[in-house]
């Protein structure tokens, strides 16, 4: 079982992987897959991982949209069991989620419905779409803080 066939790349170097989005497999000296991880900046992410002195090789794969990439990343930790991801036990996903509920004006509502209906998405895909774009950083930074947690 692996990764399959799609357009992989396979780096020993981090100078050679790219500075752009996509999701990482790291390989340990027996080539066995240690890490699976994603990143907007994967040359970046790499080369500052907490699990960097661990692996011998990568391979990456570039995806530019975020759904995507979590999605895949998703699909191949919960098939491949990488031994240092995390694998969530009873939770269907990694990205466990929480309800909450909000009250927003009038006008708020109707923005954010025009915006659905613009994307062709649910409201709650549009408030999604936009607290994503908007908590960009926090995002990466709360990601990087539950890698470092070994």
């Amino acid at each position: 079982g692996g990764l399959g066939k799609m357009s992989w790349s396979t780096h020993t170097r981090v100078e050679n992987i790219k500075p752009q989005p996509g999701i990482y497999a790291m390989y340990d000296t027996d080539n066995r897959l240690i890490y699976i991880g994603q990143s907007k900046d994967v040359r970046y992410r790499v080369s500052k991982h907490p699990k960097r002195s661990k692996y011998a090789s990568i391979k990456v794969k570039y995806i530019n949209t975020y759904d995507e990439r979590i999605k895949l990343e998703e699909k191949l930790i919960r098939r491949l069991k990488p031994k240092l991801n995390r694998h969530l036990k009873g939770s269907k996903s990694l990205h466990a989620t929480s309800k909450i509920r909000l009250e927003l004006r009038e006008d708020l509502i109707k923005a954010l419905r025009l915006y659905a209906t613009m994307h062709d998405c649910s409201l709650a895909d549009a408030c999604y779409k936009i607290m994503r774009q908007e908590l960009n950083q926090e995002l990466e930074f709360v990601k990087e803080y539950q890698d470092g947690e070994d």
